[in-house]
């Protein structure tokens, strides 16, 4: 009888990061003693940066969908994700199916496993944001995935008491398990700072030694084309006024954003729109960046591991798990709004504070947290009996 068989699902460069270590770990138990054999799956869904993110990891997928995706509106993306999830899972029968993060692919995988009726396993589970005046896909998928999932993956005490206490309500007629297995993307991080360093990027190349940087990294889908000229405004203000800093502003390569901010970008001499780099490299960029600002909550947390200042851009940009993280370390923080004024004013009060340290070299003790994830996913099954 063959061994039931477990996808493990990404769709995004953070989703990737999140899962690596778990697919690795998963990959290196003896296939005889294992009583599941993981596939990781790709969707595709930010397909360029997917591509860099595997060469970077040195990791390849076991199945490929390839389901690039341009900008369409979230529902048509939603339904996109949804119809070849099913297909998929339709057709490899897995006996569970694991999902990361909380992007439409993650969606898609929780409600296709829901309509077959598969156990769901969700990696980074309970890491709520508060809900947003305007529509913000990730909240919704957050607590859908919160009431679908058999099993509960989550970063930290703050992500397991959120689904303990029911902040998305679960489904009545099912038990569900909750671990806490630390955060994959923070031993990639780890990996990728001990990683013998490369010669710099030539698209860093002209950068004044010496000189603080202040880092900018724009990747979601609401920030796109004019939604981005509040930024850029505020980039042509603030280079003017801290002229001894360099501006490096990393932009997705999802083309509704490269180009929007290739066009918007102040040309300025200490100003630089660049694509994003090879995750070690940057990693190292983060670690001696003076400031970074960004709509990215996983950013934003490799940031505060490296103990940087963090201007998170957007209200659904930050977690309560990424709150306790800025108070546990004391790192200098802002939220703010996409405007001129909000990002102005956020970045000046940070850059006015004290240098933090030199650039970090570590995070401190790497977490294990692929290995955790595996025995808990092993411990549940196991406990749960096989569904032959």
């Amino acid at each position: 009888m063959s061994t039931p068989v477990l996808p493990i699902v990404v769709g995004t460069r953070s989703e990737l990061l999140a899962a690596a270590s778990t697919v690795e770990a998963f990959r290196a138990v003896d296939s005889p003693s294992s009583p599941l054999v993981p596939r990781l799956l790709c969707t595709g869904q930010e397909a360029t940066e997917l591509d860099q993110t595997f060469e970077s990891l040195g990791i390849e997928p076991d199945v490929a969908l390839d389901l690039k995706a341009p900008h369409v509106a979230d529902a048509a993306l939603g339904a996109r994700l949804l119809q070849a999830m099913e297909g998929t899972l339709r057709h490899q029968n897995p006996a569970a199916v694991l999902a990361v993060g909380s992007s439409a692919t993650a969606w898609a995988t929780g409600v296709a496993a829901y309509f077959k009726r598969i156990p769901l396993i969700h990696l980074g589970a309970g890491d709520f944001a508060p809900e947003s005046e305007r529509p913000w896909p990730e909240w919704l998928h957050r607590h859908e995935l919160a009431r679908l999932a058999h099993l509960h993956l989550c970063r930290d005490e703050v992500c397991a008491r959120a689904i303990e206490d029911g902040a998305a309500g679960s489904l009545a007629h099912r038990a569900t398990t909750i671990r806490v297995v630390g955060e994959g993307a923070d031993e990639i991080l780890a990996r990728s700072l001990a990683s013998p360093p490369d010669d710099d990027d030539p698209t860093l190349a002209g950068l004044r030694p010496g000189a603080p940087r202040v880092l900018v990294f724009i990747r979601r889908r609401e920030h796109h084309a004019n939604a981005l000229r509040p930024l850029c405004q505020a980039l042509e203000i603030l280079s003017d006024e801290f002229a001894e800093h360099e501006f490096i502003v990393v932009h997705s390569l999802q083309s509704h954003i490269c180009d929007a901010l290739v066009a918007l970008v102040p040309k300025r001499p200490n100003v630089r729109a660049i694509s994003p780099l090879p995750h070690p490299a940057f990693a190292r960029e983060v670690a001696r960046a003076r400031l970074v600002a960004t709509d990215s909550s996983g950013l934003a947390r490799e940031a505060a591991l490296l103990g940087r200042p963090v201007v998170t851009i957007g209200s659904y940009s930050t977690t309560e798990s990424l709150q306790t993280l800025f108070r546990e370390r004391a790192i200098p923080n802002r939220t703010c709004d996409m405007g001129i004024d909000p990002i102005r004013e956020a970045v000046t009060q940070l850059l006015a504070g004290a240098d933090p340290p030199s650039a970090a070299g570590s995070i401190g003790s790497v977490p294990r947290a692929g290995e955790e994830s595996v025995e808990a996913i092993l411990c549940w099954w196991r406990k749960s009996g096989s569904r032959e």
